[in-house]
């Protein structure tokens, strides 16, 4: 195909891309496809393979408060993930809110400061003996309820459960500087909720 050959003259699957210009198809050292690219990662977005590839090599975690239990009344949980200026990029693909009290609202706030709440989340790799995650001593919560900070990115409403990232989204805390999310949950009733997340470290 012209205007499509590798160096070896070899043919080039291809496309072109919105702006009407031909690309190839980049895979990785380990002939994968590469959906995410590390040089543009402002608005990324993950495929299942991947996802997988990571969590095959140690870079996948899940972080999560394990039960929560509500006071009666309006209270707000916070659960931050925190990436202090570390070496790796943080690419969180899930944010997750599960309550068991009939309804809540969830907000999600960026950070530049840790918040350093007072009970460390417990964290774990995807990939069984992996290594430890290097955010780990900054995500955090409290089960104490917070003032809620009028600064919010999103905001979603339910009954059972509120996922922030759909249609594979992901958020991107960039290595060498402060950046953090906190996911608020609010609820109205005493009962069980819980809050998850879900990121890769490169």
């Amino acid at each position: 195909m012209t205007g499509f050959l590798n160096a070896d003259g070899s043919s080039l699957i291809g496309g072109l891309n919105p702006s009407g210009v031909g690309q190839g198809l980049q895979v990785d050292a380990l002939g994968n496809l590469k959906v995410v690219e590390l040089n543009n990662l402002a608005n990324p977005t993950i495929t299942e393979d991947q996802l997988r590839s990571w969590i095959i090599n140690g870079q996948a975690f899940t972080a999560s408060i394990g039960l929560l239990s509500s006071d009666a009344g309006t209270n707000n949980y916070p659960f931050s993930i925190f990436n202090p200026s570390s070496a790796k990029n943080v690419l969180i693909y899930v944010l997750r809110t599960v309550t068991g009290t009939g309804s809540m609202t969830s907000f999600m706030v960026n950070t530049t400061v840790d918040p350093a709440y007072a009970t460390a989340a417990t964290v774990t790799n995807a990939r069984g003996g992996g290594v430890s995650s290097t955010i780990a001593a900054t995500c955090t919560f409290t089960s104490t309820t917070q003032t809620l900070p009028s600064n919010y990115a999103q905001v979603e409403i339910d009954t059972k459960v509120i996922n922030f990232l759909t249609n594979s989204a992901a958020i991107l805390l960039p290595s060498g500087t402060d950046h953090g999310i906190t996911i608020f949950l609010q609820v109205y009733t005493a009962g069980l909720n819980s809050l998850t997340a879900k990121w890769i470290e490169f």
